[in-house]
């Protein structure tokens, strides 16, 4: 893949901080891709918001082919393994999407009592 078309390239070219307070992906199936990229650039955000598969069991470890015509996204699971690699708590979910904080604001939630221990 073309690494100009991704997304640290295209935050780059833009003059992009690289540490965000939010970043919220929802792009119908490659989420999961897309959120990866940024963690590899070494990029940070404070809370993460992504889409997830709700489709699929929770358990369920499933990350989709990074293709542009593909329209079904990667599994809670996957997601959550994937924002552990790099010290991301999942702190809530919705029907469609997950939200995620670096260990330093999850741990202001808990001390706020707004997400459990």
């Amino acid at each position: 893949e073309d690494d100009a078309r991704k997304l640290p390239a295209i935050l780059g070219k833009h003059s992009c901080p690289w540490s965000v307070d939010l970043l919220s992906i929802d792009v119908d199936g490659v989420d999961y891709w897309l959120w990866r990229d940024f963690l590899e650039s070494g990029r940070a955000a404070k809370v993460v918001v992504i889409e997830f598969n709700p489709s699929m069991p929770d358990d369920l470890h499933y990350v989709p082919p990074r293709a542009d015509a593909q329209r079904h996204g990667a599994s809670l699971a996957a997601l959550c393994a994937l924002g552990e690699a790099y010290d991301y708590f999942l702190v809530e979910t919705t029907l469609f999407n997950a939200v995620f904080a670096d260990a330093a604001t999850r741990a202001l939630l808990v001390e706020r009592g707004l997400v459990p221990a």
